[in-house]
């Protein structure tokens, strides 16, 4: 097999990976999350960003929450948002654990975020690996941190670099209102560098193996 063909066939064998990975349904507004303290199992593609994995653990009141996705927007390179809505009232705290995967294989270089309601307040950590809830909520010891956020109510957006761009990243959050406070919207955008997709490098290998046969003629 020559070293044209060998290209050839992991190229096609990306874009097979590709395919499968990007299997899931198109975020959309008012998807469930998390139903009456139930996991639905949820996972979208919004753009060329894959959400999976959902959990939400409601930490006070025996908090059983609705947790649903907001409008979602592609707003196209560089940036990917999802909002979500965690129907939160007075002195509630919860947790929502989530995975992103790039479908195209870029790498996703920072994050930014947004809150909206009263009285309100989220932090979030950002691992390459899974995060160990109810232990500090730290990075598994597999994984290392790749940015940590915070914002309030009103506040405006914060965003964070990656320490290394990655591909695949776990996010956690811990969502709180103060008494008297209410939360209905937390948005999170993805930074991405535009991507050269896999189609097109599967058209330059293409374009090189002709080339080499034309000079070989």
């Amino acid at each position: 097999m020559t070293s044209f063909t060998n290209k050839l066939v992991l190229c096609l064998c990306l874009l097979a990976a590709a395919s499968a990975i990007s299997a899931a349904p198109m975020c959309t507004t008012g998807d469930l999350i998390w139903n009456a303290g139930v996991n639905q199992d949820y996972s979208c593609q919004l753009g060329d960003l894959l959400f999976s994995n959902f959990d939400v653990i409601g930490i006070t009141n025996d908090l059983t929450p609705t947790v649903s996705v907001g409008a979602p927007l592609l707003a196209g390179p560089p940036e990917t948002l999802l909002t979500f809505n965690p129907n939160l009232g007075s002195n509630f705290d919860i947790d929502v654990y989530f995975e992103v995967q790039t479908t195209d294989g870029s790498s996703i270089s920072g994050a930014d975020l947004s809150v909206g309601g009263v009285g309100a307040n989220v932090s979030e950590r950002i691992c390459t690996g899974t995060i160990l809830g109810n232990q500090g909520n730290n990075c598994s010891p597999t994984g290392t941190q790749l940015a940590a956020l915070a914002n309030t109510s009103g506040a405006p957006e914060t965003f964070a670099t990656f320490t290394t761009p990655a591909s695949t990243f776990y996010v956690f959050k811990d969502i709180g209102t103060q008494p008297g406070g209410a939360l209905s919207t937390v948005t999170e955008s993805f930074s991405t560098p535009e991507p050269m997709t896999l189609s097109l490098m599967g058209a330059g290998l293409v374009g090189i193996g002709l080339l080499r046969r034309r000079r070989r003629g």
